[in-house]
């Protein structure tokens, strides 16, 4: 469990730093991420090459990017039909979007650039093998399988829990970013339980982060 708490005081601590609103839309934010999730997934990568598992875990089979572009597809339609009624348009829960998307960045600019759009989906495939690798198979030693995913997918809302306060609003702390962790981490635990290979894992994982930061649009900001 040593290596399990590590994690997350590492991500938490990260995401505390990186979500400050004054590093909103600048290279800091991207960059401390890239930090700290580049270097846990290669500690993560280094123990599964020691263990003799590195290349099951990652081998390719046929339709890993079709599982990957549709799960990543249901997660985008999930959080669509959920936004409306966690921040709807024209409360002040609505604000709780627009925190978000000042501390991302402009979309256009994460569009136009081929460095931040790396960056990104890089980022997106480090916490694939953070906490769908390493910190699952953790957990799983420890706990079984059926125990091990749901509490994975916990951890990992947890670990992204800072942003609740430092981008809350004038209807109190920011929930989207928690809650966004706990169920996309559910249904990719779910595939990690079920499929034992992080490919289709780190497609949904890229293709879901990659339009949910580009696709928000709102007047004035």
């Amino acid at each position: 469990m040593k290596i399990v708490l590590g994690v997350l005081l590492c991500t938490a601590l990260g995401t505390g730093i990186a979500f400050r609103p004054e590093w909103g839309g600048t290279w800091r934010f991207w960059v401390s991420i890239f930090v700290v999730y580049g270097g846990l997934a290669a500690y993560a990568i280094y123990r599964m090459w020691d263990e003799g598992i590195l290349r099951d875990v990652f081998k390719l089979k046929g339709g890993d990017f079709a599982i990957g572009a549709l799960s990543a597809l249901a997660l985008l339609v999930g959080a669509e039909l959920i936004k409306p009624l966690v921040a709807p348009p024209g409360t002040q829960e609505y604000a709780w979007l627009a925190y978000v998307y000042l501390v991302v960045g402009d979309p256009l600019a994460l569009q136009q650039s081929v460095v931040l759009t790396a960056m990104l989906l890089v980022i997106a495939g480090a916490e694939e093998i953070v906490w769908r690798a390493l910190v699952l198979d953790q957990l799983m030693q420890r706990f079984g399988d059926r125990r091990a995913w749901p509490l994975s997918a916990a951890l990992y809302s947890i670990s992204i829990l800072p942003t609740a306060f430092l981008l809350a609003g004038p209807a109190g702390p920011n929930p989207l970013l928690p809650l966004a962790a706990l169920g996309c981490g559910l249904v990719w635990g779910f595939m990690a339980n079920m499929l034992r290979r992080l490919p289709p894992l780190i497609v949904s994982h890229m293709v879901f982060t990659y339009f949910t930061a580009t696709q928000f649009r709102l007047p004035g900001f």
